[in-house]
């Protein structure tokens, strides 16, 4: 098992230029951070005047003030916190509005972590808001908070470890098309933080309802939260396995959770009640996906002997995780949209439909991640089984329902005009039903390309939307961008292939019917094509650079239609570079694998190496 991570991250990235010095906001909307009593900062007097002037520079003392600032704690609960419950969202509310009565045993927020979190909720705030903090775009303003927080990380203001987990969680949730890897590297320093208070041990404290307990277990369930959605979106192995946590240990449950029903200041007691039932099924979730995110990370490049005894054991791994997400799934079946009663405003439902859909596209996006894995199963132990085609058109179907149903989620949540609000790892889950439909339409006829045309205009209408409030969008459709030219490839090849097949060719056609229409078919015909375009489209998320056949695993470079094996260099990305305008570097950053051990022993170098040159 393999994850990727920065071998090497350029400072100059995190240098303060002169270029971001200009860009300094003129405005009076910000406020020194001491006008709000419930914010904190540690002891300032510690650092040099040069250290403190750079802050000051940067905004990292100043907050947002009024009608401004509500708009961003206000978004940030609306749509960050149902996904990632970090905060005890009503101790906050009472910090926030000034209720001095409840406020004398509560602690205040770091002013590191609140940077943190007007950053992540900076995807979702007005254009007038943004506007009012000096920023002409949404973009611009994620950078400068998310730069003010990791400034503040950097010079040591923040000492708890509790604090600057949940602050490094939080920026988790950026990643850029020069900087794909950040997303894994600060979810890495958060697991490191949190190792630190023990939060993976916290079903271990005497006092297990106490509310530092409570408080390490929302920590450690939102970086276990985190790291799926990360591996699932962007195809990286998960940083939390079995050895790391029991996971027969309860996750976030409605006792841990049930201040926040009652004291909550954007939705009512009823839609926070099923929200906080939405985050127990995501932590379900996570539990049942672990088996699948495991066995899909074997490294598939490793040469492998294809033993019966080695397939029997893959086979059995595969179905152990089917299993795990068939209970998930019968378990979550009913529709938590119906329990909501008839006078909640519309707006309201449909915060529940997207959370609970958005779960469900992740369980989709793991069917087809685990079907993928069995497709390179079967094909690299096709000998051994006597059901080789059988087991590869139940595959297909699988496959074709998973893909349709995340459409179909997609088209649902633009219809209702919330797809905008979804969580940043949503644009990747939806690219390869993106790319299977780009296949229909080049391989359907005239007659037959409206319907596909009209989901690809519905893709792209999202995308442009998400693009606002996502960073990490630009990645995605970049990608897209230059894997059309290696899908008319591919078409091209097909369109060429032989009319008569060998018995023991894999193809589930018979040989009058040899014209593919769509992706269905081109499975059918060739399942490594299908696999193919799947693996270059992983593995350009997973590494953050451009999709090339030279990251192939030997065998699926086996051609089925011919039964030899391909060049490497007959779509290699060099070759048709004059056809591909881009703006994605070859390489974005260096990058290496390296096993879960060495992850973990790596974080003080990628913490060294994402907060320790700033240049005045």
């Amino acid at each position: 098992m393999w994850v990727i991570v920065l071998e090497t991250v350029s400072h100059s990235f995190f240098r303060l230029k002169h270029a971001d010095r200009q860009s300094i906001p003129a405005t009076d909307t910000y406020v020194p951070f001491y006008y709000y009593p419930f914010l904190q900062v540690g002891d300032v007097g510690s650092l040099g005047p040069n250290d403190v002037q750079l802050l000051e520079q940067q905004f990292c003392f100043k907050v947002p003030s009024g009608s401004v600032l509500h708009d961003f704690v206000r978004k940030y609960f609306l749509y960050v916190h149902p996904f990632l419950p970090l905060l005890d969202e009503g101790n906050f509310w009472t910090l926030y509005l000034r209720r001095a009565n409840d406020r004398s045993e509560l602690r205040g927020l770091s002013l590191t972590l609140f940077q943190a979190l007007l950053f992540a909720a900076g995807r979702f705030v007005s254009l007038d808001s943004i506007k009012a903090c000096g920023f002409e775009t949404p973009a611009q303003a994620r950078a400068a908070f998310s730069r003010r927080a990791e400034l503040l990380l950097d010079y040591k203001l923040e000492r708890d470890s509790i604090t600057r987990a949940q602050t490094s969680l939080l920026l988790s949730l950026r990643s850029t098309l020069n900087d794909q890897s950040l997303n894994s590297v600060w979810l890495s320093i958060a697991i490191k933080h949190a190792k630190e208070v023990d939060a993976q041990h916290y079903h271990r404290d005497a006092t297990r309802r106490s509310g530092e307990t409570v408080t390490k277990k929302r920590l450690w369930w939102c970086c276990i939260l985190r790291d799926r959605m990360i591996a699932i979106g962007v195809r990286r192995a998960i940083q939390i396995t079995p050895i790391d946590f029991d996971f027969d240990q309860e996750g976030l449950n409605e006792v841990d959770l049930t201040d926040e029903i009652e004291r909550s200041e954007v939705y009512n007691s009823e839609i926070k009640r099923l929200l906080v039932k939405v985050v127990m099924m995501q932590c379900q979730f996570a539990v049942a996906v672990t088996p699948t995110m495991l066995v899909i990370h074997h490294d598939l490049s490793l040469p492998c002997t294809p033993t019966l005894p080695r397939l029997l054991s893959s086979l059995t791994e595969i179905e152990r995780s089917k299993t795990e997400l068939q209970v998930w799934a019968r378990r979550t079946k009913s529709d938590l949209i119906f329990q909501i009663s008839q006078n909640t405003p519309a707006a309201m439902k449909d915060s529940v439909s997207l959370f609970t859909d958005m779960a469900y596209i992740y369980y989709h996006s793991s069917q087809i991640a685990l079907c993928n894995y069995s497709i390179s199963v079967l094909k690299r132990f096709s000998g051994h089984l006597t059901d080789y085609t059988d087991r590869l058109d139940k595959l297909r179907r699988e496959l074709q329902l998973a893909a349709g149903n995340i459409l179909e989620k997609m088209k649902g949540l633009a219809s209702r005009g919330v797809a905008q609000y979804l969580p940043i790892s949503a644009p990747a889950c939806f690219a390869l039903p993106y790319l299977l439909q780009l296949l229909d339409m080049k391989l359907s006829s005239p007659k037959g390309r409206e319907n596909t045309q009209s989901q690809l205009v519905c893709y792209r209408n999202l995308m442009d939307k998400l693009s606002t409030h996502h960073d990490h969008t630009e990645c995605v459709t970049s990608v897209m961008h230059q894997l059309t030219p290696i899908v008319d490839l591919e078409v091209q090849r097909l369109s060429c292939v032989p009319r008569t097949f060998s018995p023991d060719s894999g193809s589930i056609w018979s040989t009058s019917e040899l014209t593919p229409s769509n992706w269905y078919d081109v499975f059918a015909i060739d399942p490594l094509t299908y696999l193919r375009l799947s693996l270059l489209l992983d593995i350009s998320f997973s590494r953050g650079k451009s999709p090339s056949t030279v990251d192939l695993p030997n065998w699926a470079l086996d051609d089925t239609a011919s039964g030899s094996r391909l060049p490497r260099t007959w779509m290699w990305y060099d070759s048709f570079s004059s056809a591909i305008t881009t703006t994605m570097p070859q390489d974005l950053c260096e990058v290496r694998e390296i096993s879960p051990v060495s992850w973990e022993e790596s974080n003080d170098q990628c913490e060294t190496l994402l907060l320790g040159s700033y240049e005045v």
